[in-house]
């Protein structure tokens, strides 16, 4: 065999980036941390064993518990030089510390170009804190939301045919979800975390490299048995956020907006309902 029909060996997998010089790293809130690699800037995910290069430069989050344990695992991982590694640890008192509310859910609702987490887009986040001491609820985040790619083929999606959400509001407004990768993180790490149909929006953000690491029971799947509306082969079938709204409160008019915020209000209060008629119970679970 000559040695042009040899097969090219396959290049192993550096044990350092690209580039090592100029490496920093920078903490915030308790350990959350941004990286820069000269030009190279992205956050490291949630939970991983390992730190991999994100595709196209993209951001994600790691949290350390202090600093003697971010140079550790840093140098560990990457056997970077101990010299090469720097980092800036903020003040505490600097800093506002979140804790993990225990008596406070947060319900997660997400408007999408479709189904697959894969290929479609998020388009809006909206977050709502629902206090289980008296039922109150309080919007944590409320944002059109711009991935990578939106683009023309995105603009006949269903979300834009029925609410007042428009393409071009998502194209031209839309917050990239980067940008507000670290205060959702946030959000995730500070409170027990549910949505109406949990598989679908947790699925979503996690496929993106969020951390949600308590989440409780499915609002939809919890309410399926209890409103008790069936198929032709008379199985118990899901409910929409609509018909269970005129479940638990057949007396209030409500139309579903589809507006990721107002949905997740709408869910938090039926979400409460169920918890009030003991039709819910606040058990962690694993998604």
């Amino acid at each position: 065999m000559t040695e042009e029909m040899k097969k090219p060996k396959k290049e192993k997998r550096p044990k350092t980036p690209p580039v090592v010089e100029g490496t920093h790293l920078i903490v915030h809130n308790k350990g959350y941390i941004f990286l820069n690699v000269t030009d190279l800037q992205f956050m490291v995910c949630i939970k991983l064993n390992t730190i991999c290069e994100p595709p196209e430069k993209r951001e994600f989050v790691y949290r350390f518990r202090n600093k003697k344990e971010l140079h550790k695992r840093w140098t560990r991982w990457w056997d970077y030089p101990k010299s090469q590694v720097t980092y800036d640890l903020q003040e505490e008192e600097d800093v506002e510390e979140h804790k993990i509310e225990t008596m406070k859910i947060a319900v997660v609702d997400i408007e999408t170009t479709g189904f697959s987490p894969d290929y479609d887009k998020i388009v809006e986040i909206g977050i709502v804190e629902l206090d289980l001491s008296d039922g109150s609820t309080r919007v944590l985040f409320d944002k059109v939301i711009l991935e990578d790619d939106f683009n023309e083929s995105c603009e006949n999606a269903w979300v834009f045919n029925n609410s007042d959400l428009t393409f071009d509001e998502v194209l031209n407004n839309g917050t990239p979800i980067e940008d507000e990768r670290l205060n959702l993180q946030i959000i995730f790490d500070s409170y027990h975390v549910t949505a109406f149909n949990s598989a679908f929006d947790i699925g979503f953000l996690q496929k993106r490299g969020f951390a949600i690491p308590r989440t409780t029971p499915c609002i939809m799947k919890s309410a399926t048995p209890v409103v008790g509306i069936f198929d032709s082969r008379g199985r118990n079938k899901w409910p929409s956020v609509e018909e269970a709204w005129h479940h638990f409160f057949p007396d209030e008019p409500y139309a579903e907006k589809h507006r990721a915020a107002d949905d997740a209000l709408h869910e938090a209060k039926i979400l409460y309902k169920m918890i009030t008629i003991e039709k819910y119970r606040v058990d962690p679970v694993v998604i």
